[in-house]
C-alpha cells in the first residue's frame, strides 16, 4: 500500500492499481513478497507499507527516495588550453544511488579509446561519493579541438568544448595593447601619470571596505574632476601667457603722437 494516499497497490500477486508500472513478484514456495516499479519517476518516492494478514495485521513501512542522477565536466562550457600543454579533463557524476558500470568520453561524436597503445589518451575512474571520470592528453595540438562529452551508463551525458590555441598570439596582443596605453598616457588629453597613481593608491582601502559599484562611482566623479582642474589650470596658463606676451609686444603711447605735439 502506498501510505501517502493509502492507494492500495498489490493482494498476493494480484495488481489493484491502473499503473501498469506496478507489479507484484512471488515464487511458488517462497517467502518473500516483492513489489516492483518499473520506470520510477520523481511522484512515486514516499513511505510504503506491506501488511501482512496476521491478528492482529503486521506492517513495515519502507521509505522510498527518488534521486536524478547529473553529470558535469568541470571548467565549461568553454576551456582554452595553449598549445603544448596537456589536457585533464574531469567528469563528476552526482546524486547516484551506486557508481555506474562504466563511464564513455566522446571527442566529437567519436569515442575514444581507453588505450590507444601510444601512452597519448589517459582515462582513469575514481569511485567516492561522487564518481570522477579523468581524462588526461598529453601535448595537446590543433586536432585535439573540439567538442568533449563524458556518458555515463546511468546518468545523462556532458559536454564542454575545447580550444587548443597558440600561446604567442595573445601575448603579442597584450604586449601590443600595453605599449600603445603607455604612449597616450603622456599626452595632454590624459591624466599625468603621477598624480593618477596616487589617486587609484588612495582609492584601494575604499575597494577592500565598500562595495565595487560605490567606488567605481566614486572613482568614475574623481576623474572627472581632475580632468576638469587640468584643463582650467592649462586654459589659465595660456591665458597668462597670451596677456603677457601681447603687453610686451604693444607700443607706447608716446611714440604714436605726431611730432608737432612731443615738441
Amino acid at each position: 500500500m502506498r501510505a501517502r494516499d493509502l492507494h492500495l497497490l498489490t493482494v498476493g500477486r494480484f495488481t489493484y492499481t491502473s499503473d501498469e508500472r506496478f507489479k507484484a513478484v512471488h515464487q511458488a514456495g517462497s517467502q518473500d513478497w516483492l513489489l516492483k516499479i518499473y520506470y520510477v519517476q520523481h511522484r512515486d518516492a514516499g513511505p510504503y507499507e506491506c501488511q501482512v494478514s496476521t491478528t492482529p495485521p503486521m506492517t513495515h513501512t519502507v521509505w522510498l527516495t527518488v534521486v536524478e542522477p547529473q553529470t558535469v565536466v568541470l571548467g565549461g562550457p568553454e576551456l582554452y588550453i595553449n598549445a603544448g600543454s596537456a589536457i585533464n579533463l574531469t567528469c563528476l557524476v552526482r546524486h547516484s544511488p551506486k557508481p555506474p558500470p562504466y563511464i564513455f568520453w566522446y571527442h566529437d561524436d567519436v569515442l575514444l579509446s581507453y588505450d590507444s597503445g601510444r601512452g597519448e589518451v589517459t582515462v582513469t575512474t575514481e569511485d567516492g561519493k561522487d564518481t570522477a571520470s579523468r581524462l588526461l592528453i598529453h601535448h595537446a595540438g590543433a586536432q585535439n579541438s573540439g567538442r568533449y562529452t563524458c556518458s555515463p551508463a546511468t546518468a545523462p551525458a556532458h559536454s564542454i568544448t575545447l580550444h587548443v590555441i597558440n600561446s604567442e598570439k595573445p601575448a603579442a596582443i597584450h604586449h601590443k595593447n600595453t605599449t600603445t596605453n603607455s604612449s597616450e598616457g603622456g599626452s595632454a588629453g590624459h591624466l599625468p601619470a603621477g598624480p593618477l597613481h596616487l589617486l587609484l593608491v588612495g582609492l584601494l582601502p575604499l575597494l577592500l571596505t565598500t562595495g565595487g559599484q560605490d567606488l567605481l562611482n566614486g572613482l568614475g566623479r574623481t576623474l572627472a574632476w581632475w580632468r576638469a582642474w587640468w584643463r582650467a589650470w592649462v586654459g589659465a596658463w595660456w591665458w597668462w601667457w597670451w596677456w603677457w606676451e601681447g603687453d610686451r609686444s604693444s607700443p607706447s603711447p608716446s611714440t604714436n603722437l605726431p611730432d608737432s605735439l612731443t615738441r
